[in-house]
């Protein structure tokens, strides 16, 4: 037995029930089958996407508290380098020397 598609199938029957109340209600049982099959498709679909988006607002909410975390932490802020003769070379800084006004 070969497997019909939805058209096939109403078009058997169709021509093979000569009643057309039970005719009709043939159809009407396979129109309503063959849309439950769209609706668990979809069913699944929306099961696979929901759980996606949990996934999501998970990973959000951790990385919102650990930026919360950065910023509300009791550790010690990093020593800055201390700015003496000897490196001010290495760290970049260059000494400028400025006259006061006030001096001359």
């Amino acid at each position: 037995m070969a497997k019909k598609s939805k058209e096939e199938l109403k078009k058997s029957i169709d021509e093979s029930i000569e009643d057309v109340d039970k005719k009709i209600a043939m159809l009407e049982d396979i129109e309503d089958s063959m849309d439950n099959t769209k609706e668990t498709v979809e069913k699944s679909l929306f099961d696979e996407l929901e759980s996606k988006y949990n996934d999501l607002t998970t990973k959000y909410s951790d990385l919102q508290n650990k930026y919360k975390e950065r910023f509300f932490s009791n550790d010690a802020p990093e020593s800055k380098p201390e700015v003496t003769g000897d490196n001010i070379d290495s760290i970049g800084l260059q000494e400028v020397n400025y006259i006061d006004i006030k001096e001359i």
